[in-house]
């Protein structure tokens, strides 16, 4: 093999798996329809046995089975979302930076309006029955990760009536970590390249000498193995800098809309619950009959209740989330940049002593030179993707939400029964014989 031919290997070694990592949903989507039927067959042979007349899933596919889970892009959260797609899809922007993307929901994404009326207590009260009549699942795919199974069971107990905020922290989370792909990916992309460029310039078959060019003084200069890698190294630096200042932009903006949505989402629930609960303490002078009185107060407190489940359910998603994202991404930022280099340190080793002009490497200054200029893009780059989710985190403020915990919904709950007990005693006395 050619020193040329080696060259060109190795650039198509690491353009194939750059593409390999962009197209990777494409791809699991693809491959997801193609095995489906093999694995609908083998998801009921395997998972499911009748145990006394009920269906029980049981372990069966192992490790195996949860990488390919990983690989194939497979979501139970996804899943349980489908059939709010075409509503979300259609309310929500996606603002394309450069090379980035951040989500913004668009006016009437959020359907809820923040009084509370009879109606609404009303369709809260038959909802909240399905609810606090659900039975909780004991037995899960094995092989699925444990935040998609809460999500997923936390979707289906809410997602008819809170499906905008469960369909927008996911979107948040893969446009996030998506991000984060791609900007280590372009960054493995760089320094891959840098080194190849660094690699060539060290071939005793290259067109020039080690000192440059003979001619004038630039062309001497331009020529010359020592300036090309400091250029180069320079390049790739400036690249590394600037790819992570346009991330940081995106990954910014995106906490930013996640936090207003929270904010106005929070804000409704919560004007909703001191609806209900007013109405909770005004029940006792608010019916002239008995039955009145037990018809009303049962949609009016269960609303209640059930809009403080909702809230804590929704910020348990929300934890759930952010917690994808920062372990998500801190995959991204360690494997990406080692599988590009295995790649390449597997691809050279190929081709290294393939003929007798294969690639070699002289460790003349040059070459030192290049190491010095890798190290330090590899510090630049760890540096600035350290904490790689900080600025998405910064930009979210939960003090400020109005969250389940500002609801005090222990000393309201209180409060109501301490009312009715209360007005229980005082009417019990007015008729009570004086002794």
């Amino acid at each position: 093999m050619s020193g040329l031919n080696a060259v060109i290997l190795l650039a198509a070694s690491i353009a194939g798996l750059a593409i390999l990592v962009l197209l990777r949903q494409p791809l699991a989507r693809a491959l997801r329809l193609i095995l489906r039927p093999m694995r609908a067959a083998a998801r009921r042979a395997s998972h499911r046995a009748q145990t006394g007349g009920r269906a029980r899933q049981v372990v069966g596919q192992g490790a195996l089975a949860s990488i390919g889970h990983v690989l194939l892009g497979e979501s139970q959260i996804d899943h349980a979302l489908h059939d709010y797609e075409a509503f979300a899809k259609s309310h929500l922007r996606a603002h394309h930076g450069i090379g980035f993307r951040w989500l913004q929901p668009l006016a009437g994404y959020i359907t809820h309006k923040p009084e509370l009326k009879e109606d609404d207590a009303k369709a809260y009260y038959e909802e909240s029955r399905e609810f606090f009549s659900r039975d909780t699942p004991v037995f899960e795919d094995p092989n699925a990760f444990y935040e998609e199974i809460e999500g997923r069971h936390i979707i289906e107990m809410f997602g008819a009536r809170d499906f905008c905020v469960y369909y927008f922290l996911n979107g948040v989370r893969r446009t996030v970590n998506a991000n984060v792909r791609i900007l280590t990916l372009w960054i493995s992309v760089v320094l891959s390249m840098f080194v190849l460029f660094s690699v060539v310039l060290e071939q005793t078959w290259m067109p020039f000498g080690r000192d440059g060019l003979s001619g004038p003084g630039w062309m001497a200069l331009l020529t010359d193995r020592n300036f090309l890698v400091a250029a180069a190294g320079s390049l790739a630096v400036v690249m590394i800098l600037s790819l992570s200042y346009l991330h940081h932009i995106s990954q910014q903006n995106a906490g930013r809309e996640l936090n207003a949505f929270l904010v106005s989402y929070f804000a409704i629930l919560g004007q909703q619950y001191i609806a209900a609960s007013a109405e909770c303490g005004r029940m006792y002078n608010n019916f002239s009959t008995k039955a009145e009185a037990l018809e009303r107060s049962k949609y009016w407190f269960l609303a209640m209740e059930w809009l403080a489940f909702r809230q804590l359910f929704i910020e348990n998603f929300t934890r759930n989330a952010i917690y994808q994202i920062q372990r998500n991404s801190s995959f991204y930022v360690f494997y990406i940049p080692a599988l590009f280099a295995l790649t390449f340190v597997l691809t050279f080793l190929l081709v290294s002593h393939a003929g007798p002009q294969g690639l070699t490497l002289h460790w003349g200054m040059s070459a030192w030179l290049s190491l010095l200029f890798l190290l330090a893009a590899a510090a630049v780059y760890f540096y600035a993707l350290h904490d790689v989710t900080k600025v998405f985190h910064d930009a979210l403020t939960p003090e400020q939400w109005n969250g389940y915990s500002s609801r005090n919904h222990l000393e309201t709950v209180a409060k109501l029964i301490g009312q009715y007990n209360g007005e229980i005693v005082y009417q019990r006395a007015r008729f009570q014989p004086q002794a």
